[in-house]
């Protein structure tokens, strides 16, 4: 797809997610419209001008097959892509959670509410921790979880990422160690603190 931001041209995969600042939450390229408005690295709001594809058709005549790849940078979940004189805010193409010190608790604590979504269920940690951690991985990078910023659970406790979507709430650590799963709502989600200015 070519995502024409403020005139300069990104070349992506449809399914890449960029930060739309109109919508406030990370979304597919395919999913904006000309007008929404991305984050460059400066804090300015750049407007899409369009979304067209390879054979510069406006979305969604994608009638071909090309090859295309999505970059994702270890260590982080978030980086500019520049073009010209502009940049834009994106995510990372594949969230791909980890276990930490934490999971066996959380998993076994865990395992029926994401089962309760799934219609899956975990019954064994060795067995079935990493589909587990899939899942909700795939659930990020289909856009069901939606990364809404960085928030705390507790005073003291370090910041964590916040994603929600299909009446969970997912916590990860910076890195994308799996740290616990909510009820949207319910117990330690009404208790979470997001934290200004903190976007990715």
């Amino acid at each position: 797809m070519r995502f024409d931001i403020d005139g300069n041209i990104v070349e992506t995969t449809e399914d890449h997610p960029f930060w739309n600042d109109t919508d406030k939450q990370w979304q597919r390229v395919d999913r904006f419209d000309t007008g929404d408005t991305v984050l460059a690295d400066d804090g300015r709001k750049i407007v899409v001008r369009g979304i067209l594809n390879k054979l510069d058709s406006p979305r969604p005549a994608y009638n071909f097959t090309v090859p295309a790849y999505n970059l994702t940078v270890a260590g982080i979940h978030t980086y500019y892509v520049i073009t010209g004189n502009t940049s834009a805010l994106v995510h990372n193409s594949d969230t791909c959670l980890t276990a930490g010190d934490n999971f066996k608790d959380h998993f076994l604590r865990k395992k029926a509410l994401l089962g309760s979504v799934t219609g899956k269920k975990y019954s064994k940690l060795a067995e079935n921790g990493p589909e587990f951690l899939q899942d909700l991985s795939d659930m990020v990078n289909r856009g069901d979880l939606v990364f809404e910023g960085y928030g705390t659970l507790k005073a003291g406790q370090p910041a964590a990422m916040i994603y929600r979507g299909q009446g969970l709430t997912l916590v990860t650590t910076r890195s994308g160690e799996f740290w616990t799963l909510l009820k949207i709502g319910e117990g330690m989600d009404a208790a979470i603190r997001m934290l200004p200015n903190t976007l990715g």
